[in-house]
């Protein structure tokens, strides 16, 4: 799979309003944030998708939308956001179908990463403006040595982790128009 061609298509489709995801998502999505639900549900359409989803948000849940991902986990222990933890519960429940997925209730930096037995090559980073580079480095040895990274957190702070970390950046946009996401495919 040539990630970087699934990144620009996925971004492409987006833009277009094309993915798998059902009228609920859109209903529950404030307009904004429609076209990147789309966004997460094409980039994880393909065969391997591996998503590790640190943070989540109860219509991040797109991403499951109508895929057979090989696995998706998401940690949140929902210190921030508490309110937000039942609508998000039900979504992904209603969403898990055909994906091998996982929610783990737990704070990201006590999660016992043995439990992981497959590395992931999708990384997706919510809110991280705080420990954006902690949770890169936490998790750093369970990404593929090729793989998308999506983030919603300060781009300096991003740049600076990347960077930190010697990964070689193989792909990148920031899509303004997309709540400022950063997305991008990386290299170790």
């Amino acid at each position: 799979m040539d990630l970087k061609e699934h990144l620009i298509r996925s971004i492409e489709d987006a833009e277009n309003n094309i993915s798998k995801i059902d009228n609920y998502i859109i209903e529950i999505s404030r307009d904004e944030e429609i076209k990147s639900k789309h966004l997460y549900n094409n980039i994880a359409s393909f065969y391997d998708a591996r998503y590790l989803e640190i943070g989540c948000h109860n219509a991040n849940t797109a991403a499951l939308c109508d895929n057979n991902m090989r696995l998706y986990v998401c940690v949140n222990n929902w210190s921030e956001f508490k309110k937000n933890k039942d609508e998000f519960l039900y979504n992904f429940y209603a969403y898990k179908e055909n994906n091998n997925a996982y929610f783990i209730d737990k704070d990201c930096f006590k999660l016992d990463k043995t439990i992981f037995k497959n590395k992931f090559n999708i990384y997706h980073l919510n809110n991280s403006n705080e420990c954006c580079y902690k949770k890169f480095e936490y998790y750093y040895d369970f990404l593929d040595d090729t793989f998308i990274l999506i983030a919603d957190c300060s781009n300096l702070k991003i740049i600076r982790a990347i960077h930190y970390l010697n990964l070689k950046i193989i792909h990148e946009i920031r899509l303004t128009e997309m709540n400022g996401l950063f997305l991008a495919v990386l290299q170790k």
